[in-house]
């Protein structure tokens, strides 16, 4: 199999960090591939999608601030069902 696209960036795996990473590529203008084994699962929250509490409330912020998109993913997609 011959591929001909060309990208700045190939992020493997879209789970939140992979979504993250491959979102602030493309936000620089960077030509940006994201690259998983089912596109049914890209992005998808946990069974127990908590952001809150302590340290993970803090990173949430974090990402936030620095621009990041996590903080507003549950508001925009379901949850998995089936837990």
């Amino acid at each position: 199999m011959t591929f001909t696209e060309q990208y700045d960036v190939a992020v493997v795996g879209a789970g939140h960090a992979g979504c993250e990473a491959a979102m602030a590529a493309a936000r620089m203008g960077l030509k940006t591939a994201l690259i998983t084994m089912n596109l049914d699962l890209i992005a998808q929250m946990s069974c127990n999608p908590a952001v809150g509490g302590v340290a993970k409330g803090h990173l949430v912020r974090e990402v936030d601030a620095l621009g990041g998109s996590w903080a507003r993913w549950p508001m925009r997609w379901e949850f998995s069902s089936g837990c």
